[in-house]
């Protein structure tokens, strides 16, 4: 569905190509009605072509301190399949990175079933405790390792 808006300039071959993928998604069960309803007109705005056009890739170039970059595998807007490794390509000059996949987490980071924007709200969980730890553990390790041998006030 990005991939459409991305690569389809004429607005009526784009709202054509949306409805396809939309009716695809629909069948396969990969969209859910309420969302087959609303997102033709989210994915068609000019945000979000702007936003979808954009390259990260460049300002991850330009990073030069320890990154953490995590991802669910069961997130559907930045699929951690696809996007983990162009991270990881982009961040290569960079000492210190992290990159992770995180099994059965949504975009949330919600331990999901299906990962579809749908299931979020029906999703006790606001932060899956793993994600967490590992989030805690990295900044943990990281402040350590900048604040080691400065005298600290606090």
């Amino acid at each position: 569905l990005y991939g459409a808006v991305v690569e389809t300039n004429d607005p009526k071959q784009l709202a054509a190509r949306v409805q396809t993928i939309v009716l695809a998604g629909l069948a396969d069960k990969t969209i859910e009605p309420d969302e087959a309803r609303s997102l033709p007109a989210y994915v068609t705005t000019a945000w979000m072509e702007q936003f979808l056009r954009l390259d990260p890739a460049i300002a991850l170039r330009k990073v030069r301190v320890p990154a953490l970059a995590l991802n669910g595998s069961l997130d559907l807007a930045v699929p951690a399949k696809q996007n983990l490794p162009a991270i990881r390509a982009a961040l290569v000059h960079d000492h210190d990175v992290t990159v992770m996949e995180l099994p059965g987490l949504n975009h949330l980071f919600q331990t999901a079933t299906t990962g579809a924007p749908s299931e979020f709200s029906r999703i006790e969980e606001t932060f899956a405790p793993s994600a967490l730890t590992i989030i805690t553990q990295w900044v943990l390790r990281h402040t350590r390792d900048e604040s080691a041998g400065k005298s600290s006030t606090r």
